[in-house]
């Protein structure tokens, strides 16, 4: 693992027809250079913005905080000094808001993006199974409410809206309020569901055998974890894997709404949990009659290596070719707009992290059963694989391993669908 994600967080989490002011903010601070700043005093400065076609910052503050000893920084957004713009304007209903989060040396104007927040405006929503457990913050989630149901935040108050059934879409009424539209869905045989089939487009994947994990003699071998080691000879059933990333447009063919800040249908899905994962499957898998999955770990390493064109695998010397990393953009693309590799996938490296379904073990592959291995059966942390637009070349790597709390969400965040026994 060499590059845990830089993070934000704000709570309440879902910002709706109007905003909770004083939102407290928590972000893991890193320079320019990836070092994290411990203990330090900063400047603080926070965009909100508007994204599209053309970005326009719509308010901003400043604060000045120090960080701890593991480098996170908290404030209030909304009690900041200078402030530009009146949060009392913005329209919170409207898509696309942003907010980036920079920093400085106190008095110094040399300001270095910390992150980038996609605010979860309407039409989206958190699944309140899991809210009230998120770093220890208590919502107040109205009783009698289940998984998968959505919350809104109207009138100082949560507001609960029961989670319409798959293939409806979230809409917004002419009153501001919010229902689901069932008036697409005629059934599974519906042209809507068998062109959703398709767009899913999964490539087989032969089973074999194959060394998992940072293969001695690699030149990058000297930067791997850890948790990359002991090499061993794996055996892998044959599988099914999604030629690439999970779109925005799949995702709301299937749940209703968009969760990603900046809109564009043939980019990666961000912004989503693996909780949110599972439970999108849960319905495509009701929409088709079929049985899609998360890749294990396992197999996800087993397709990247197979169809890296580099040798041996762990060199990224063809990444400016296959990937959408930190040295060739800087922000998300649509999928599959590099090459693909040998086997026809898009973006295993570069574009977004993508969610696996294993719980992830640092020393696991001193422990797997040499066939099959599905990973640890409980943990704290899920796997996630690959890299994202916003990564360092050293990261995209196929052997490299990193590990997030399954209730985490971010902008650089996705994965891809896959099927077959593991």
């Amino acid at each position: 693992m060499r590059l845990l994600l830089t993070f934000c967080f704000f709570f309440p989490l879902l910002l709706l027809a109007q905003m909770p002011l004083g939102m407290q903010f928590q972000a893991v601070v890193r320079d320019q250079d990836n070092q994290l700043q411990l203990n330090q005093n900063l400047d603080l400065r926070m965009d909100l913005l508007q994204t599209g076609a053309e970005e326009q910052v719509l308010y901003r503050e400043f604060h000045t905080a120090m960080t701890n000893d593991n480098g996170l920084v908290y404030v209030s957004f909304g009690q900041g000094t200078m402030p530009e713009g009146q949060l009392s304007d913005i329209d919170w209903r409207q898509s696309g808001l942003v907010i980036r989060c920079y920093a400085a040396a106190v008095g110094s104007t040399d300001f270095f993006l910390v992150q980038e927040l996609p605010l979860a405006t309407l039409p989206y929503a958190f699944h309140t199974a899991i809210a009230d457990s998120i770093y220890g913050y208590d919502p107040g989630i109205p009783d009698g409410t289940l998984p998968g149901d959505f919350l809104v935040w109207q009138d100082s108050n949560w507001v609960v809206l029961p989670i319409g059934q798959p293939g409806a879409r979230l809409i917004v009424t002419d009153a501001g309020s919010l229902q689901w539209d069932a008036s697409r869905i005629t059934g599974t045989d519906s042209a809507w569901v068998a062109a959703l089939e398709q767009a899913i487009d999964l490539v087989d994947i032969s089973g074999g055998t194959y060394e998992r994990g940072c293969q001695e003699g690699s030149l990058s071998v000297e930067i791997c974890s850890p948790d990359e080691f002991p090499v061993q000879q794996i055996a892998v059933n044959d599988f099914s894997i999604g030629r690439k990333e999970v779109t925005q447009d799949i995702w709301t063919a299937v749940m209703g709404f968009n969760p990603a800040a900046v809109v564009c249908g043939e980019c990666p899905v961000t912004n989503i949990t693996w909780y949110e994962v599972r439970l999108f499957l849960q319905r495509l898998n009701r929409l088709t009659g079929k049985h899609y999955r998360l890749p294990t770990e396992t197999e996800w390493e087993y397709a990247a290596k197979r169809g890296i064109r580099a040798v041996p695998a762990d060199d990224p010397l063809d990444l400016d070719e296959v990937a959408v990393y930190k040295g060739n953009s800087s922000r998300v693309q649509k999928t599959g707009s590099k090459d693909p590799d040998l086997l026809g996938l898009y973006d295993m490296r570069g574009n977004v992290w993508e969610w696996v379904s294993d719980w992830y073990q640092g020393n696991a592959y001193a422990k797997d059963p040499i066939r099959y291995p599905e990973g640890p059966v409980q943990g704290q942390r899920k796997s996630i694989r690959g890299c994202a637009f916003n990564s360092f070349a050293g990261t995209c790597l196929v052997s490299n391993r990193d590990a997030v709390n399954p209730d985490f969400r971010q902008a650089n965040l996705g994965f891809r669908i896959a099927a077959g026994t593991h």
